[in-house]
C-alpha cells in the first residue's frame, strides 16, 4: 500500500506542474515608481492558468512576494454573464451568445465526446460553460471539471496597452494634416485604461485590466470552431480532454492611421493582430483603441473585430507560430497614401509546404473577402515565395524582422529564418534609378537567375545538406557597429542580423542532440553564405563552470578576396542545447538565452544559459555585463579566472528551469522559467542596459 501510494503520489507530481513558457512583460519601458511586472503561468496538472502581477521596487528591481492580482483568481469571481467575449462570423464580429452564433458554430457546441449531436439545451449549457458557469463540471450535464475558468497560457507572452508610446513624427509620410496627425491621438488618449492581453488554450484571447486583473475582454477566433472529434469548443467541455492548443500567439500591438469599415474614413487606431500558432491556422485584428467601448451589444462588437485571415484565405498559410508585426509600407494607395500592414512568416506546415513571406494590408480584410492582386495601390495582401519547401519536404517562414534603412519610417527590408536553415533577406523596397522606393515589385533580396536564394543558410559543422539548423526564432537586426556605409553603396544594407537555431516544437524535439549555433551575419550584398565565410568563436576552458568565456576572434570584414569574412557563429556545447527565445539588443551587446531540456523519462523540465556577447565579433564582453557574485553591482568583482588571466563572463548557467526569453527593464534582466518563477540578473547600464528602441523593431513588452 505505501509503495502504491508513493508511486501515485510520484505520478500525480510529474504530471501536476506549475510553469511558465512565457516572458514577463511591464506596463513601462523604464524602471520607476508604479513599474509592474505581469507573468503568465500554467499548471499542467489540470491546464489552469493565471496571469500575475507584482510590483516592482523602483530601487532594487525587485518583484513584490505576492501578486497584486492574479487574473484566474478574479475571472473565477467574475459573473459569466457579465463577460465581453466575441466571435466572428466570416464577415463582421458577434458576440459569443447563442443567438449570434452562426450554424456551424452551433453545431460545434451540440457535438459530443461520442462524436453525436446533442440538443440546442446541452450546446447552450457548453456556452455557458465557456463563459464561466460551472455548475454543469461534474455533475448535470457532466462535463470537464476545471480548477478554474482560466485556461492554461503557454505560452503566449502577456502584453501591456495603456496610453499610446510611440514616437511617429508629424510629417510625410505619416499623416500631417489637422485632425490626423499622430501627436494629437497620443494627447486624446493620454489618460487611457491600461489592459494586459495574452492569449490562452482555453480558446479565448484574453484582455484583463491592469488596476483590478479582471477581464474587459474575450476573443474566440472563428476558425477555431470545429465539430470534428478532439478538435473545437465542444472538446474543451469533454471529460476526457487531453490538452490541446487553441488560441496561443503571443498579441502585436500598435497604432496606425487605417479604415476600419469600407465606408469610413482613415483614422488613428490601436491594433491588436494575435492568431492561433500550435492552435491553427489563423490569424486575427482587432481595434482596442477605447476599452470603456468594449461590450457585446449594438455595434460594439463589429466595430472591435476587423478581420480574420485564415488558410481558407490562403492554403499558403501554416499554424501561425509567426508573430506579426505592423508597419507602414512603401506601399501607397489611389490617393497617394502610404499603406500599413502586419508582416508575417506564414509559419510552419502550410499545405503547399513553401517557406512564404505574407504582407497583410490591415484595411484589407474588414469587408470579409481577402484578394490577391499585383497592384499594390488595391490588393487585400501580398505574398513572397522563397520556393524553398515542398509537400514532401514541408518547410514554413518564422517571426520575420523588419528594418528601416532610410529612417523615413517606412519598412524597407524584412529578414526571417525557416525550418531549412535559410535566413532570407526580402526587398520592400525595390528601389529606382533615383533611389527611391517603389509601391510595386518586392521579391525575395537575393536570387540566382529566377530562383530566390537566402542570405545565409546555416548548417552543422559538418557541412551535410542533412544537417541544416532550422531557424524559429526572430532575428534582430542593427547597422554593422565598425563598419561604415560606402559611399558607393557597394556594401549597402550594411546591417548584421543576429539568430540562434534549433526548435522545440514537436515531442520528438525535446531528444534532439543534433548541433545548434548562434550567428551574427553581414548582410552587404553577397548571398548564398555558409558558416566557412564567418569567424567562429568557442568557449574557454578553465573557467568556473556555471560561465561561458568566448574568444574573442578579430573578423576580417574589410579584408579582401579570400580572406573577407561576413560575420562570426559560436556552436554551442551541451547536447540538445539550442536558441527557441528570441534574442535581444541592448547597449553593444546581443543577449540571448539557450534551454537543454530534460530528456530523461518521468522527468521535466531542463536548464539553460543566459548569454552577453559582442555584437561585432561575438566575443567577451570587454567589461563585466553580470553580476556574477550576486551582490547587486557589475564591476571588477564579476570577473572570473582560469588560473592565468581574469575575463567577464558573457554568459551565466540558468538552474531554475528552462528560461524564456528575456526582457529588460532599467539595468535589470528579467527572465521567466519554466519552474513558474522569475530571475532577475543585475546588468552593466553602460555596457549591457541602455534602453529606448535600439534596433527596428517595437517591442510593446519591454
Amino acid at each position: 500500500t505505501e509503495l502504491a501510494d508513493s508511486l501515485s503520489d510520484a505520478i500525480s507530481d510529474i504530471a501536476a506542474r506549475t510553469g511558465s513558457a512565457a516572458a514577463v512583460a511591464f506596463n513601462s519601458t523604464i524602471l520607476e515608481t508604479g513599474s509592474v511586472a505581469y507573468l503568465a503561468r500554467f499548471n499542467s496538472g489540470d491546464w489552469s492558468g493565471e496571469l500575475l502581477a507584482y510590483d516592482i521596487d523602483p530601487l532594487t528591481g525587485d518583484l513584490a512576494t505576492a501578486p497584486d492580482w492574479n487574473s484566474g483568481d478574479e475571472l473565477d469571481a467574475q459573473a459569466p454573464g457579465t463577460r465581453t467575449i466575441l466571435t466572428y462570423n466570416g464577415s463582421q464580429g458577434i458576440p459569443f451568445q447563442w443567438s449570434s452564433l452562426t450554424t456551424a458554430q452551433q453545431d460545434d457546441l451540440k457535438t459530443n465526446s461520442a462524436g453525436g449531436v446533442d440538443s440546442a439545451a446541452v450546446a447552450i449549457a457548453r456556452l455557458d460553460y465557456l463563459r464561466g458557469d460551472r455548475s454543469n463540471e461534474g455533475t448535470g450535464y457532466g462535463f470537464r471539471t476545471r480548477a478554474g475558468v482560466l485556461g492554461d497560457l503557454v505560452p503566449s507572452n502577456p502584453v501591456y496597452v495603456g496610453e499610446p508610446q510611440l514616437n511617429y513624427p508629424d510629417a510625410a509620410p505619416f499623416p500631417d494634416a489637422s485632425g490626423e496627425k499622430y501627436s494629437e491621438f497620443k494627447a486624446a488618449q493620454q489618460n487611457r485604461d491600461g489592459v494586459v492581453y495574452v492569449g490562452s488554450n482555453d480558446g479565448m484571447l484574453h484582455g484583463f485590466d491592469d488596476a483590478t486583473g479582471q477581464e474587459v475582454l474575450a476573443y474566440i477566433p472563428n476558425n477555431l470552431f470545429s465539430s470534428n472529434s478532439a478538435e473545437g469548443l465542444h472538446y474543451l467541455t469533454d471529460p476526457g480532454y487531453n490538452h490541446r492548443y487553441y488560441s496561443d500567439l503571443s498579441p502585436s500591438v500598435s497604432d496606425v492611421f487605417i479604415k476600419t469599415t469600407p465606408t469610413s474614413s482613415a483614422a488613428w487606431h490601436t491594433i491588436l493582430i494575435s492568431g492561433e500558432r500550435a492552435g491553427g491556422r489563423g490569424l486575427f485584428a482587432l481595434d482596442i483603441t477605447d476599452p470603456s467601448s468594449f461590450s457585446e451589444t449594438g455595434s460594439a462588437p463589429d466595430d472591435i473585430v476587423l478581420w480574420e485571415f485564415t488558410d481558407a484565405d490562403d492554403a499558403d498559410l501554416g499554424f501561425s507560430f509567426s508573430k506579426p508585426t505592423m508597419t507602414l509600407t512603401n506601399a501607397v494607395d489611389g490617393s497617394g497614401n502610404h499603406r500599413w500592414a502586419a508582416i508575417v512568416g506564414n509559419g510552419y506546415n502550410p499545405s503547399t509546404g513553401i517557406a512564404k513571406l505574407m504582407i497583410l494590408f490591415l484595411d484589407g480584410g474588414i469587408d470579409g473577402v481577402w484578394s490577391n492582386s499585383a497592384d499594390y495601390a488595391v490588393t487585400d495582401y501580398i505574398e513572397i515565395s522563397t520556393e524553398a519547401g515542398s509537400p514532401s519536404d514541408v518547410n514554413g517562414l518564422s517571426s520575420p524582422a523588419l528594418v528601416d534603412l532610410d529612417g523615413n519610417g517606412t519598412t524597407d527590408r524584412v529578414y526571417a529564418g525557416d525550418l531549412q536553415g535559410n535566413l532570407w533577406a526580402f526587398d520592400l523596397c525595390n528601389e529606382d534609378s533615383n533611389g527611391d522606393c517603389q509601391s510595386n515589385g518586392w521579391d525575395v533580396a537575393y536570387s540566382l537567375g529566377t530562383t530566390p536564394t537566402p542570405l545565409f543558410i546555416a548548417k552543422d559543422g559538418t557541412g551535410s545538406a542533412a544537417n541544416v539548423q532550422p531557424i524559429t526564432v526572430k532575428p534582430v537586426v542593427i547597422k554593422h557597429p565598425t563598419e561604415a556605409d560606402a559611399a558607393n553603396g557597394s556594401n549597402a544594407p550594411n546591417t548584421l542580423v543576429f539568430f540562434g537555431t534549433g526548435q522545440y516544437l514537436v515531442e520528438s524535439d525535446r531528444t534532439s542532440t543534433d548541433q545548434q549555433t548562434f550567428y551574427g551575419v553581414w548582410d552587404e550584398g553577397t548571398d548564398s553564405l555558409e558558416r566557412d565565410k564567418l569567424v567562429e568563436q568557442t568557449f574557454q576552458t578553465g573557467y568556473p563552470s556555471d560561465v561561458r568565456v568566448p574568444t574573442s576572434n578579430d573578423v576580417p570584414y574589410s579584408a579582401t578576396g579570400s580572406s573577407k569574412r561576413y560575420g562570426w557563429f559560436i556552436d554551442l556545447p551541451t547536447s540538445g542545447e539550442r536558441v527557441v527565445a528570441n534574442p535581444k539588443i541592448r547597449g553593444v551587446h546581443v543577449f540571448f538565452n539557450t534551454l537543454i531540456p530534460e530528456t530523461t523519462a518521468c522527468t521535466y523540465g531542463g536548464y539553460g544559459w543566459l548569454h552577453g556577447v559582442n555584437q561585432a565579433n561575438g566575443g567577451t564582453p570587454e567589461d563585466p555585463l553580470f553580476d556574477y557574485n550576486n551582490d547587486g553591482q557589475v564591476n571588477s568583482d564579476d570577473l572570473v579566472s582560469n588560473g592565468s588571466s581574469d575575463a567577464a563572463p558573457a554568459a551565466m548557467r540558468f538552474d531554475q528551469g528552462l528560461p524564456t526569453e528575456s526582457n529588460f527593464l532599467g539595468s535589470y534582466q528579467y527572465t521567466a522559467s519554466s519552474d513558474g518563477s522569475v530571475e532577475k540578473q543585475t546588468i552593466d547600464i553602460e555596457t549591457g542596459g541602455q534602453t529606448g528602441r535600439l534596433s527596428w523593431q517595437e517591442l510593446f513588452a519591454e
